[in-house]
C-alpha cells in the first residue's frame, strides 16, 4: 500500500479501499505529454519523477 507523507490526507486513510489499475497501449497513446494535464509526475512517497512507457489522455471528454 503506498502511503501518503500528509498526515491528515483523507484519501490516504485505511478505511478507503484502493483499487490499481493499468490499461494496454492504445494506437494514439505517446511518450510524450500532449499537453500540461497529468495526474502525478513524482512518487508521492520519494519525490523522484516517474517515468512513463506511455501516457493515455484521462478526465478528457468531449460533450
Amino acid at each position: 500500500m503506498v502511503k501518503s507523507n500528509i498526515k491528515d490526507d483523507k484519501i490516504d486513510l485505511n478505511t478507503n479501499n484502493k483499487v490499481f489499475y493499468g490499461m494496454e497501449k492504445q494506437e494514439d497513446d505517446t511518450n510524450i505529454p500532449k499537453n500540461l494535464v497529468r495526474d502525478i509526475i513524482v512518487c508521492p512517497i520519494c519525490n523522484e519523477k516517474l517515468e512513463y512507457d506511455y501516457i493515455q489522455l484521462n478526465h478528457h471528454r468531449k460533450m
